[in-house]
């Protein structure tokens, strides 16, 4: 019974892991002191709307200047500007968004960063 309980619970965590794990979801990344939004054409107005709260609550502004979208309602075109509120500030334009480019902006708080704050292509 104990055996068959452990198995429930592992396809459970499985299952969620590829249901939440789509590219879409993905595109606000905080990992130790580096934060990494990226956007792509999968995104509706509805994750640029949760995008923009979830950063709201790390006191980062972002502001979207322009935004386009495909006949599917997926995200093609984009202008924005981020004011980390720390003195990293900027934006970026893409009228080409697409699935497999990493485009977006990051801002790496660690001391020893050789790039503290970026927008555009993300490498």
């Amino acid at each position: 019974m104990k055996n068959l309980s452990i198995k429930i619970l592992l396809f459970s965590l499985i299952v969620c892991l590829f249901a939440c794990g789509s590219s879409k979801n993905d595109s606000v990344i905080a990992q130790d002191d580096r934060l990494e939004v990226t956007f792509n054409r999968q995104m509706t107005f509805e994750d640029l709307s949760e995008i923009k709260d979830h950063l709201a609550k790390k006191d980062i502004l972002i502001e979207y200047k322009s935004l386009e979208f495909d006949e599917n309602g997926g995200l093609s075109s984009l202008q924005f500007d981020v004011d980390c509120k720390d003195g990293f500030k900027g934006g970026a334009s893409n009228n080409r968004i697409y699935n497999d480019t990493k485009w977006g902006f990051y801002r790496d708080y660690s001391k020893n960063s050789t790039s503290p704050f970026g927008t555009g292509t993300i490498q």
